[in-house]
């Protein structure tokens, strides 16, 4: 399987995104199956928003759109009530830090098919590239704590250090915060 990783604002490739993000969201799998999704997007124009803002990373099979990485700039973040916490707490945590210089590694997902190391890593490379072309100096991110593959691919194969968590506001869910500086 030879793929491909573009940056993309193209709607088709937007809508494939869309379509992963119901395909591996926890609403579909539960918390029991592995590498589930907690974001999803409202719907294209929020997808084509989150695109403009920071950039959506696919990776393709051909035009088939295998994987996806959302960024968003901390002030994108700021307005989505998933991330408020975890820039919050790092902004908490690293107040030398200009939030203007934090890029928030929104949501990743990999086809099942397509996981692994190389994959994953390859699409960070270009986020982390990304990020730093916008002026960014770190990114953060937050993993559900039971959702062990996604903390052992952002620990042990991207690099990124576990700097603290918070509970849901309804306490259900404890999130793990992570960062790696760029």
């Amino acid at each position: 399987m030879s793929t491909v990783f573009i940056l993309t604002t193209e709607e088709h490739h937007l809508r494939q995104v869309l379509e992963l993000q119901c395909r591996y969201h926890i609403d579909t799998l539960g918390k029991q199956e592995r590498g589930f999704l907690t974001f999803k997007a409202q719907d294209l124009e929020e997808m084509v928003e989150l695109a403009e803002d920071m950039g959506v990373i696919v990776a393709l099979d051909g035009d088939t759109v295998v994987g996806y990485d959302i960024l968003m700039s901390y002030q994108k973040a700021q307005q989505h009530p998933l991330y408020t916490r975890a820039v919050g707490k790092y902004t908490t945590l690293n107040p030398q830090i200009n939030p203007s210089q934090i890029g928030v590694s929104a949501q990743y997902c990999m086809s099942e098919s397509y996981r692994g190391g190389r994959n994953v890593r390859r699409m960070f490379e270009i986020e982390w590239e990304r990020m730093r072309q916008k002026g960014c100096v770190v990114s953060i991110g937050e993993v559900d704590s039971l959702n062990a593959i996604s903390l052992a691919c952002v620990t042990r194969i991207l690099g990124y250090t576990i700097i603290g968590d918070y509970y849901s506001d309804d306490g259900t869910t404890l999130w793990k915060v992570a960062s790696k500086m760029l």
